[in-house]
C-alpha cells in the first residue's frame, strides 16, 4: 500500500510541475544578449538556448542555413533597442524550441513583432512550425499556420495542444527584423497534465481496492 501511495504522490507532483512549466511565459527582446558575439553584431544560434530556443539564418527556403543570427540596434524596434535579423548573405530567420536537457521542445503559443517594413517592399511571411501534419521540406517540420503582410505588426499564434516546435520569418527586405519573441516555455514529450491525472486517478482506485480487500 505504501508503495502505491508513493507512486501516486510522484504522479501528482509531476502533473503539477508540468502544468506550471507549460504556462511559464518567456520573452526575448534581443537586448543584452546572454552570450559573446562571434563577430560584430553576429551571435551564435544557441545564444538563447537557456531560454528555450535556438536560431538560424536561412536563404532559398532551407537550401542554405547558418547557425547564427544578427542582432543590431534599430529605431523601429518594438522595445528599444535591438532586433534580430539574418546574417550577411542570408535573408530569413528561423527558430527551434528546445526543452530542458537540449531535446526538442514543444509549446502551444508564440508571438513576435515584425519590424523595419518599408514602402513598396516584398511581403514578409511568418510561419509556425509543428510536429503534426505533412512535413514541409523547407523546414523539416509541418506548417501549422502562416500569415503575410507588408507593414510592421504583432503576429501571434496559439494552439489547443502543445505541438509548436519552431518559428520562421521570411523577411520582405534586408532591414526587416523581429523583436519581442514570446512563447510558453517549451516542454519535451512529457504526457499532458490530463493524462497524468488520469494515471493518478487509476492508481488511487487500484490502491483503494487493495486496501479494501485487506480490511475485515
Amino acid at each position: 500500500m505504501k508503495r502505491f501511495l508513493q507512486l501516486l504522490t510522484s504522479v501528482v507532483l509531476m502533473c503539477a510541475w508540468t502544468t506550471s512549466a507549460a504556462a511559464d511565459p518567456v520573452k526575448i527582446t534581443f537586448d543584452q544578449p546572454p552570450c559573446a558575439p562571434l563577430a560584430s553584431g553576429v551571435y551564435p544560434g544557441d545564444c538563447y538556448a537557456g531560454s528555450g530556443v535556438t536560431f538560424w539564418s536561412d536563404i532559398n527556403g532551407g537550401r542554405f542555413t547558418a547557425p547564427k543570427i544578427a542582432i543590431a540596434s534599430d529605431p523601429h524596434a518594438a522595445s528599444p533597442f535591438n532586433v534580430a535579423r539574418a546574417v550577411t548573405n542570408f535573408t530569413d530567420v528561423g527558430g527551434s524550441f528546445i526543452a530542458p536537457g537540449g531535446v526538442r521542445g514543444f509549446t502551444d503559443f508564440a508571438s513576435w513583432n515584425v519590424t523595419g517594413s518599408v514602402g513598396h517592399q516584398d511581403p514578409w511571411e511568418a510561419f509556425i512550425l509543428g510536429s503534426n501534419g505533412d512535413v514541409d521540406n523547407r523546414f523539416h517540420a509541418s506548417v501549422l499556420a502562416s500569415i503575410m503582410g507588408f507593414s510592421d505588426q504583432l503576429v501571434s499564434f496559439s494552439r489547443s495542444e502543445r505541438d509548436i516546435v519552431g518559428i520562421f520569418m521570411a523577411m520582405g527586405t534586408a532591414v526587416q527584423g523581429m523583436d519581442n519573441l514570446s512563447f510558453n516555455a517549451p516542454q519535451s514529450t512529457t504526457p499532458e497534465p490530463s493524462t497524468l491525472l488520469l494515471i493518478g486517478t487509476g492508481l488511487a482506485v487500484f490502491a483503494r481496492r487493495r486496501l479494501s480487500r485487506r480490511l475485515p
